[in-house]
């Protein structure tokens, strides 16, 4: 480990380490600063830049993973997948970045599906998904892919998964093409079967986050949301009062969006998340 240390922090290549046990952003941490904020490898949930571990704690039977610190515009992208051949794509914009989210525990934050999945814009991510799920052997099922726009414009595929996406992504692409998409996930898989629809709207996720710490104590602003934009909301889990803060990137609570309009859909999202307040204490 300490070697790849060294590797690093006399590279220009800006990593992360990850503990293989949890391979997503929640236990992520930066090699560069070390010994000054060793990573907390005994923990997967806790957000970056836990510090004072001691060096012992930091060496472990299990492998670390020490990838490419990639930073821009993060973003997912879906893709059913039969007999080698990618039939169908979806993506989503992340405001902000999941990673910005946790290291920012009052920050509510949203993701979007935009109508214009086949835009020229992602010409570029559509070319590169599909020669990353080649290049995986990818044959049969549901993938679920995470990749940045760097800030010079180019793109990165940070990470891929054979099965379907969380944090009610899927929901929202079943909404937004009015669809049972979990169905038509199980019908890819036992009959390799799957009949292309239309996006018909864009759609979008506004999370809930409590502020402070402790148990959820009051939620306020939703009857000015519900009398407002209430007619475009089409799904949602309120946080509970009484509940404890969850310190997840996901929250207490969403507000599911649907409109023809991609634009729409993300005004009313920023709407909820700067009207919407849940606080703790």
């Amino acid at each position: 480990m300490f070697l790849v240390l060294g590797i690093v922090r006399r590279s220009r290549w800006k990593a992360s380490g990850k503990p293989q046990k949890s391979l997503d952003f929640r236990s992520w941490s930066n090699p560069r600063r070390v010994p000054e904020q060793r990573p907390h490898f005994e923990s997967t949930t806790r957000p970056i830049w836990n510090g004072g571990c001691p060096a012992s704690r930091w060496v472990r039977k299990d492998l670390v993973l020490v990838e490419e610190l990639v930073m821009g515009n993060e973003h997912s992208f879906e893709t059913i997948s039969i007999g080698g051949k990618h039939i169908w794509h979806s993506l989503t914009h992340y405001y902000p970045t999941p990673l910005e989210v946790l290291r920012n525990p009052w920050i509510q934050w949203s993701v979007v599906l935009p109508r214009e999945v086949d835009d020229a814009r992602y010409d570029d991510i559509r070319a590169a998904a599909r020669a990353t799920l080649d290049v995986l052997g990818m044959e049969t099922g549901l993938s679920h892919m995470e990749w940045f726009r760097r800030h010079d414009g180019s793109i990165a595929v940070s990470e891929v998964g054979a099965r379907p996406p969380g944090a009610q992504f899927t929901q929202l692409v079943g909404i937004a093409h009015e669809i049972d998409f979990s169905y038509a996930w199980a019908r890819v898989m036992i009959f390799g079967d799957f009949d292309p629809p239309k996006r018909r709207f864009a759609a979008g996720i506004a999370y809930l986050r409590g502020q402070g710490t402790g148990p959820i104590r009051s939620i306020t602003g939703l009857d000015k949301v519900e009398a407002e934009v209430g007619h475009l909301i089409v799904g949602s889990k309120l946080p509970v009062v009484g509940h404890m803060r969850n310190t997840g990137y996901e929250g207490d609570g969403y507000m599911i969006v649907r409109h023809e309009r991609t634009a729409v859909v993300e005004q009313v999202l920023q709407h909820i998340i700067s009207t919407v307040h849940v606080d703790c204490g």
